[in-house]
């Protein structure tokens, strides 16, 4: 495994990508087999060893997607990498009397830290459930506009993996239009990453049948088409076929 090193954001953004590849890897069969815990480096650097649980952090439940999605062996070991950086990068709580919606980092952070927790629990990790999280006002619904509401949606990707569900989820269902709307806009826009985060949730009820009609699979195969080397890109992509029902290779 490469040595990162440089700026802090540069090794962050690094070990971000880093973690991205080789999670693509795992998901599409490039790699016989995946451990969460290699991709610490036990000889690294604090400030590296800090960039990779951040990397975990980040990607949040999609890093445990070889595990979930393609039957990678998942051990104490790499339960244990998602805990310290749980506690190294804890979230902030949820204020539950705020209503000024200016800022929703902390409420897409926990929707996150839920989703990752929904998928521990199915991989076997007593007491990692959370509550949903809720809070009055908060800006992640439809009633906002589809273009507010994409956005949203484009961060909390992660949350559109197959065999979760909960509110976002069904809104994204009853809403396919809205989600197709801004698919559409992002791709007219080249704004690929984005693209590819909203065909996510698009696909992650598999091919449905809409009016007017969109198919998400001609998009996926123009994405593929334009993602290059692209690590965050791919992942999206990877996990938006497992959605479809054919894994990462169809």
């Amino acid at each position: 495994m490469p040595v990162i090193s440089g700026p802090p954001r540069a090794v962050y953004a690094t070990a971000v990508e880093t973690l991205a590849g080789s999670v693509v890897r795992a998901l599409t069969g490039a790699d016989d087999a995946f451990q969460l815990a290699g991709q610490l480096v036990a000889e690294g650097s604090p400030a590296e060893c800090r960039a990779r649980l951040a990397a975990v952090r980040v990607l949040g439940p999609d890093a445990l997607a070889p595990f979930a999605l393609a039957g990678h062996q998942f051990g104490p070991e790499d339960a244990e990498v998602v805990e310290t950086g749980s506690q190294m990068f804890p979230t902030s709580e949820l204020d539950p009397d705020a209503t000024d919606d200016a800022d929703n980092t902390v409420l897409v952070r926990a929707l996150r830290d839920w989703a990752t927790g929904e998928v521990l629990t199915r991989l076997g990790v007593a007491g990692s459930a959370r509550a949903y999280p809720a809070r009055p006002g908060a800006s992640v619904s439809p009633d906002q506009g589809w273009l507010a509401w994409g956005g949203v949606l484009a961060q909390l990707s992660p949350l559109a993996t197959p065999g979760l569900d909960g509110p976002l989820h069904a809104d994204a269902r009853r809403y396919r239009l809205d989600v197709a709307r801004g698919v559409t806009r992002a791709m007219l826009r080249r704004d690929y990453l984005t693209a590819a985060r909203l065909a996510r949730w698009l696909a992650s009820g598999g091919e449905v049948p809409m009016d007017p009609p969109f198919a998400v699979e001609p998009v996926l195969r123009q994405l593929e088409l334009v993602a290059g080397a692209d690590p965050r890109l791919q992942l999206e992509i990877a996990i938006a076929r497992y959605g479809l029902g054919g894994g990462a290779g169809a």
